[in-house]
C-alpha cells in the first residue's frame, strides 16, 4: 500500500474510454493508474495476466513500475507490443529532454 496515494476515495468517478485500440474490452487508463499508484511503489513489479491492449503496461511505464504481462491472442499481443514500444519511445524522448 502506498499511503502517498490515499487521496483516492472508495468511490471513483471515471468516464468510460472510447474503444480506439481494436480491443473489445478496453477500459480507461485512469483505472490501472490509480491501482498501480495506490498499491505499489516505484520499481515494483506489476503482473497482468490478461493484458489485452496493454493499458496496464502503459500505466506502469508512466509510473516507473516494472511489469510482467501475458496475452494469448496474437492480435492483442501485436497491438500491445506496438503501444508499449511507442510509449517507451515517447518516455525516452521526454527523459532525454530533461
Amino acid at each position: 500500500f502506498n499511503s502517498e496515494f490515499a487521496k483516492y476515495n472508495s468511490i471513483w468517478r471515471i468516464l468510460p474510454s472510447k474503444n480506439i485500440y481494436e480491443h473489445n474490452a478496453t477500459f480507461p487508463e485512469e483505472i490501472p493508474k490509480r491501482l498501480i499508484e495506490s498499491l505499489s511503489n516505484e520499481n515494483d513489479i506489476v503482473f497482468d495476466g490478461y493484458s489485452g491492449s496493454g493499458t496496464t503496461a502503459i500505466s506502469c511505464i508512466r509510473n516507473n513500475r516494472k511489469y510482467i504481462i501475458c496475452e494469448n491472442k496474437k492480435e492483442y499481443f501485436d497491438l500491445q507490443t506496438k503501444r508499449i514500444l511507442e510509449e517507451i519511445d515517447k518516455t525516452s524522448l521526454f527523459n532525454s529532454l530533461g
